[in-house]
């Protein structure tokens, strides 16, 4: 799913001329006097995208807890890369937040509209997924049970030709 989400980003990001590369980009972690553009959340997106999965644990388990837009943007990204229910239930409640600021640009209102469908996209995915995983397993049980049903039946269907064939000989002597 997440493969999806990086092609759309980058078409966005196509048009734009890359002056910083996403180390570069500050993380929100400090008071910064301008406020960060959507490009340079897009960079911060594609940066954190890219890294791997223990690394952005490693940076959420340092990061406090937001308090400003960036911070909050940024703790969403890295709980979004994270390939766990609760990791992305956390990102989508921080991108609500966020999409209640008025702070942020169109653009930066349309990233995280995007990033917040799919993040609850994957949420519903996942809903799904578990709940297929119940009924398969239900399906499996009955599976089961069927073949536990069968087996007794041809049992059963044995004993009676069994029988009827000692009956025959019987009758024959």
């Amino acid at each position: 799913m997440s493969r999806l989400l990086i092609p759309v980003l980058l078409c966005l990001v196509a048009g734009c001329a890359l002056t910083t590369s996403p180390a570069d980009i500050d993380t929100g972690t400090a008071d910064r006097q301008e406020t960060p553009t959507a490009d340079e959340w897009l960079l911060l997106l594609q940066q954190v995208q890219s890294m791997p999965e223990q690394k952005a644990l490693k940076y959420l388990v340092r990061e406090d807890r937001p308090e400003n837009t960036e911070q909050r943007y940024y703790y969403a990204l890295l709980n979004q890369r994270l390939e766990t229910y609760g990791a992305w239930t956390q990102a989508r409640d921080t991108l609500r937040a966020l999409q209640q600021n008025d702070s942020l640009t169109i653009a930066q209102r349309q990233l995280v509209d995007l990033l917040l469908a799919y993040n609850q996209s994957r949420i519903n995915w996942y809903l799904s997924y578990q709940e297929l995983q119940a009924q398969n397993i239900e399906l499996q049980e009955q599976l089961r049970s069927a073949r536990r049903k069968t087996e007794q039946l041809q049992q059963k269907i044995q004993a009676l030709t069994d029988l009827e064939t000692v009956i025959s000989t019987r009758k024959e002597e």
